[in-house]
């Protein structure tokens, strides 16, 4: 979802920069030199905190994507406000895919080659939809349209991320709320055999041996 949400409005990134930013095609291939060099820069400190932040690391980069997307569509006719939202857009855009990756990995140990083309082919399958998804919108709502649903849906990426890290602990936040309340095992079975009452001889549910006036003994 965070790939056809970027590529919907990255597809029409040229368009956009040089109709509502207002730049030349020679400032914009300056801007595209500054995303790579963002891009380049946004892989190379995620990949440090990757394994000791999996889940807020990905989490992160897609929202930090959103707002660069959601920025444009704000103030992108603004040439300042554009260069920033544009920077913030390329620093997220490598990470996202590399914490995929990341996590397909760790999931699937065994399956390396599999899961990394399963997941190559589902990123190149949200590009081709989020390059379709674009090329709908823009004849209804020009080119800051597809930079708003393009926002939107990484939006909904993030917001699917957020409940899978939230949802775990707050189960677990329940769980132990309630332990408290929870009955120990051995007071739902019955009283454990140290509590049950022994008899004078210290033997449990037996009889003391008598002695009879015969002199023997009588069970």
């Amino acid at each position: 979802m965070s790939a056809t949400g970027a590529f919907a409005g990255y597809t029409y990134i040229v368009k956009f920069l040089g109709e509502v930013s207002g730049f030349s095609q020679n400032t914009v291939s300056a801007l595209f030199m500054a995303f790579g060099v963002a891009c380049l820069a946004g892989v190379s400190i995620p990949g440090a905190l990757l394994d000791r932040f999996p889940h807020a690391t990905p989490t992160t980069a897609i929202a930090t994507q959103a707002v660069g997307m959601l920025g444009l569509y704000v103030a992108g006719a603004d040439p300042a406000a554009a260069v920033v939202f544009l920077v913030l857009m390329g620093g997220a855009l490598g990470p996202v895919f590399m914490a995929t990756q990341n996590e397909v990995l760790r999931c699937a140990p065994g399956r390396t080659d599999f899961a990394l083309a399963a997941n190559s082919g589902a990123y190149n399958a949200g590009i081709a939809a989020g390059a379709a998804i674009g090329g709908l919108v823009l004849p209804l709502a020009d080119v800051r349209g597809a930079f708003l649903v393009g926002g939107l849906l990484t939006v909904g990426a993030c917001v699917v991320l957020l409940g899978e890290w939230l949802l775990p602990a707050a189960k677990a936040a329940r769980t132990a709320k309630a332990r408290p309340n929870m009955r120990p095992l051995a007071a739902d079975r019955g009283r454990s055999p140290s509590t049950r009452p022994r008899t004078p001889h210290g033997r449990i549910g037996h009889k003391p041996h008598q002695a009879s006036p015969g002199g023997g003994d009588e069970a």
